[in-house]
């Protein structure tokens, strides 16, 4: 019996069902919304994996021979432990789906082939694992994914070098095009401890990145790797104040930087008396006054990034009492810094504070939304007030806050954003779609209404307190 066979046969599929497909991303979109945002929740919940459950047998009822509805049926089954099952469904993924001549078709056998890797590195079926990997970066090779999954097999078979060779090929020869491939060296760089290459690849690197907050992190992993904490500190900050929220090195780098919230300050080195319990004090009401007496006793850093980020906290934590330099400061820090977006935001704050009818305000955020849109300071901050899930030629409002920037502009439930500045929103995978529709802070808006109507208005810009 034939690998195929079997796999359908382990799958309860019949020999004779018609092919895999690969519907376009927006036939799919309304069906694999809730099944990728359920997946992608870190520490499900039971509701969440009874939802996750449901969502997937909604979309292989719709959709039974799309490949997408297959992949995520042998996601269900790998979580139920329905190893046989998985296995089978990831192997009809792979093996027998339509040609994969779009972007959306080879990533999704690329993550099944990725899957299969591990599974037979689990059976230490090191060759298979080996050709399922490097099979995974062929069909995807822009996706860093692949080579972390190279690199796992690499540490089994023992042609480490080999692998970390192929992830700095991709991520030289992509350049600024998929900077996340340098990012995904660096870290398989600093997985096996190789400090020396990775401080010689970010030193060859003197032009702007695409990623500073990737490269601001790496460089305090070597900074705690020369025994520099103060450094070290200063760097992760760095990373985790000025980065997207969602990126996985600033998620490490926040989680260096707030382990020091509750250390005992007197073990700690000078440098960090006053930033560490500060840092941990300013976004808690119940923290204020005691922010704001460590602040004003806080003398300047020692360095020139310690120096800034004593700054920032002490003009952070002065602003929740309402100091009256508080424009003043957060201003010299926005020009000491342009492009750091927590000391924007603060500045477009304090102006709105001081100055309720500039229009200023709003110029300083968009700046910072421009730079970062995904950063936490800018998600905390502006909160516009609805609810959307994709269609198939954009995103549908489901609810809209009463009060909210949204109701203001008159947008209701039922009604389909079609564009946003002038650009086709369901044009873009459902991701890219749902992340700037929840993001869109103000500009041109085109929509479908309830009545059927296209109607095109002007989003206004807004700024909101905490």
């Amino acid at each position: 019996m034939s690998l195929l066979a079997l796999a359908a046969l382990l799958a309860g599929v019949a020999a004779d069902d018609p092919p895999l497909t690969s519907l376009p991303s927006t036939v799919l979109a309304d069906a694999l919304e809730p099944v990728e945002r359920l997946a992608a929740i870190a520490s499900p919940s039971e509701r969440d994996r009874a939802e996750f459950a449901a969502a997937v047998e909604r979309l292989a009822k719709q959709f039974p021979r799309a490949a997408a509805s297959v992949f995520w049926r042998a996601e269900l089954a790998d979580r139920e432990r329905k190893k046989s099952q998985a296995i089978a469904l990831w192997t009809e993924v792979l093996e027998s789906g339509p040609p994969p001549t779009d972007d959306a078709g080879k990533s999704l056998r690329a993550r099944a082939a990725r899957r299969l890797a591990y599974v037979k590195l689990e059976s230490f079926e090191t060759a298979l694992a080996e050709k399922l990997a490097r099979q995974a970066i062929e069909l995807a090779p822009t996706d860093p994914q692949g080579y972390y999954c190279l690199h796992d097999v690499s540490l089994r078979t023992g042609k480490l070098d080999a692998a970390l060779a192929a992830a700095k090929s991709a991520a030289e020869s992509s350049g600024d095009k998929a900077p996340d491939l340098r990012t995904a060296y660096h870290d398989l760089l600093a997985k096996i401890g190789d400090w020396a290459t990775l401080r010689a690849d970010l030193a060859r690197r003197p032009e702007p990145s695409r990623r500073p907050e990737d490269d601001l992190h790496f460089a305090a992993r070597l900074a705690e790797v020369d025994g520099d904490p103060v450094g070290a500190y200063f760097l992760h900050f760095l990373a985790y104040y000025n980065g997207p929220a969602d990126r996985q090195t600033v998620q490490r780098s926040r989680e260096f930087v707030q382990k020091f919230r509750n250390a005992d300050p007197a073990g700690l080195p000078p440098a960090l008396r006053y930033v560490a319990p500060l840092e941990g004090l300013i976004d808690y009401p119940s923290g204020y006054a005691e922010a704001a007496e460590l602040a004003r006793k806080m003398p300047e850093g020692t360095s020139d990034p310690g120096r800034f980020i004593g700054e920032y906290l002490r003009a952070r934590a002065l602003a929740n009492q309402r100091d009256p330099e508080t424009l003043a400061r957060f201003r010299k820090l926005a020009i000491a810094r342009p492009d750091f977006v927590p000391a924007l935001v603060g500045l477009a704050e304090a102006i709105e504070a001081a100055e309720p009818k500039s229009a200023e305000p709003a110029e300083w955020f968009a700046k910072a939304r421009s730079l970062r849109p995904t950063n936490w300071k800018v998600r905390e901050l502006f909160r516009m007030g609805a609810s959307f899930q994709p269609t198939a030629r954009g995103a549908k409002c489901t609810a809209v806050e009463p009060g909210s920037a949204w109701a203001r502009f008159g947008l209701k439930p039922g009604d389909e954003i079609l564009k946003l500045d002038e650009k086709e929103i369901g044009e873009m995978g459902i991701a890219e779609r749902m992340l700037f529709v929840r993001l869109y802070q103000g500009g041109p808006v085109s929509l479908r209404d309830g009545a059927g109507n296209v109607v095109a208005r002007e989003l206004e810009l807004m700024l909101f307190a905490y």
